[in-house]
C-alpha cells in the first residue's frame, strides 16, 4: 500500500456545485523517492466561484475575490500530477487516501475535481480509502474516549492534546496522520505477512 495523507479546503459541501480550492498531502518517506516525507500544498480556482457558500469561504477564511485569484486549475492539478508519478514508479502503483471523514467528503471532491480536469482518478489512486474518522467513531461507541463530546476532528485533536489550527489543510492532515499513527496504524501491524488470521492472544481472547 502507498499511503497519500489528504485534507481539503472546498467553496462549499455540494460535490456537484462546489469545488476545491485548496489541497494539502503527505507522502510518507518510505513512499518517496527522497526518503523524506513530501508535504504538497496546493491552491487551485474553483470553477463556479459565485456559486460559492458564504458559510463555507468564513470557515476557510477566504473571499470570492481572494478565490478568483487563484491558480488556474489546469495548472494545479499538472502541477500535483506531476508530484504524484514521480513516486508512483510501477505503471500498476496507486496511492490509497488516508484522510478524516475523506469517504464521506475529500475523495468525492477531488474525484470530481480530476473528471472536471480531464484527469483519470483511477490512474493515481485506489478506489478504497482509509477513514480515520469510521475508527475514531469505532472506539468512541465502544467507551474508548469518555467526555469526548463530538466527533470533528479539531474536537477529538483538542481532546487527545494533539496540536491543530482547524481548517488549514497542512495541519488538519499532520493531525489526522498523527491520530492514523496511535490508533489506525497498530490495529493493521497486527495482521502481517497479508494473512487475516488474528494474533494469537487475539484468538486466545475470543475463545
Amino acid at each position: 500500500m502507498k499511503p497519500l495523507f489528504l485534507d481539503l479546503e472546498t467553496n462549499g459541501t455540494d460535490k456537484n456545485r462546489h469545488d476545491l480550492w485548496h489541497l494539502a498531502a503527505i507522502i510518507p518517506g518510505p513512499f518517496n523517492p527522497t526518503n523524506a516525507d513530501a508535504e504538497i500544498s496546493l491552491k487551485s480556482r474553483p470553477y463556479n466561484v459565485p456559486a460559492s457558500d458564504p458559510v463555507a469561504l468564513d470557515i476557510g477564511g477566504i473571499t470570492q475575490t481572494e478565490l478568483k485569484a487563484l491558480p488556474d486549475p489546469h495548472t494545479t492539478i499538472s502541477e500535483f500530477t506531476g508530484l504524484l508519478c514521480k513516486c508512483l514508479e510501477d505503471p500498476d502503483d496507486r496511492f490509497t487516501l488516508i484522510g478524516y471523514n475523506i469517504l464521506g467528503f475529500d475523495k468525492d471532491f477531488l474525484f470530481n475535481w480530476f473528471k472536471r480536469n480531464g484527469y483519470f482518478f483511477g490512474s493515481y489512486f485506489s478506489y478504497y480509502v482509509i477513514d480515520v474518522y469510521a475508527f475514531i467513531q469505532a472506539l468512541h461507541q465502544t467507551g474508548v474516549f469518555p467526555g469526548l463530546p463530538k466527533l470533528k476532528l479539531e474536537v477529538v485533536c483538542e481532546y487527545l492534546g494533539i496540536p491543530i489550527q482547524a481548517h488549514n489543510p497542512i495541519s488538519d492532515i499532520r493531525a489526522t496522520r498523527v491520530l492514523y499513527q496511535r490508533y489506525v496504524e497498530p490495529y493493521f501491524a497486527c495482521y502481517t505477512n497479508n494473512s487475516l488470521e488474528a494474533p494469537t492472544e487475539q484468538k486466545d481472547a475470543a475463545s
